[in-house]
């Protein structure tokens, strides 16, 4: 998603993005969050997640759907500053990956899980 990212930020060369899913408020929304917290976290180092979340969803009812968009966000922001050589990637970034591919790997399986039971009621 980083390099998707930076892709559309260098075709758009200081352009606005418009990028849309089908209701606008999952991934795309969680596309345009990383972009606006980027450009946030660039102005004021000290910007506040929740703060940003709030106002997309002053623009955008219900902008983030998910806790797992929400931490997804914020592993993107990591990412980028990592490959943008703010953060480095040894020290706590790495236990954090690790713990977010952990918990992914989690909510991956009881996703599975329940679609194999809506599957075998024939939901």
């Amino acid at each position: 998603m980083v390099g998707c990212f930076k892709l559309c930020r260098q075709l758009a060369a200081g352009q606005p993005i418009t990028v849309h899913c089908s209701a606008g408020i999952g991934r795309s929304a969680t596309f345009v969050a990383i972009d606006y917290a980027w450009q946030k976290i660039r102005e004021n180092s000290d910007a506040q997640m929740i703060d940003v979340l709030k106002d997309l969803r002053g623009q955008r009812f219900q902008a983030i759907q998910s806790p797992i968009q929400y931490i997804f966000l914020h592993m993107c922001l990591l990412e980028l500053t990592a490959e943008e050589n703010l953060l480095p990637r040894k020290g706590k970034y790495a236990p954090y990956l690790d713990s977010y591919t952990t918990m992914l790997k989690k909510y991956n399986k009881k996703v599975q899980a329940a679609e194999a039971r809506a599957e075998a009621r024939g939901d």
